[in-house]
């Protein structure tokens, strides 16, 4: 089994699959926990970024996996090319605007 494909995105305080427009997940807090707005919306935005998470730290994985003695520089070559998207993975997941 595997999750709905991303990218997902918020819309009106709920997450959803932008290409499938399916619905995903919403943050109705929890019974006798106190969640403040802030802290709400930064759920909202990490659930909205697992699958760009997910995606860079499997490639990442991939990478090192793959990287042997004889041949170090592959994943440091892989390292230059998943940085801008792990950059954007984590941007997403933090809300904060940087380079994508």
């Amino acid at each position: 089994m595997s999750h709905t494909p991303g990218p997902w995105e918020i819309v009106d305080g709920e997450v959803y699959a932008a290409s499938a427009h399916r619905y995903i997940a919403e943050h109705r807090g929890i019974d006798g926990v106190n969640v403040t707005e802030e802290q709400r919306e930064a759920n909202l935005r990490l659930i909205a970024a697992a699958p760009d998470l997910l995606a860079v730290v499997r490639d990442l994985v991939t990478a090192a996996e793959a990287t042997t003695d004889e041949s170090p520089g592959g994943f440091i070559e892989a390292l230059s090319e998943l940085g801008p998207r792990a950059r954007g993975a984590l941007d997403k997941a933090l809300g904060e605007l940087g380079p994508s």
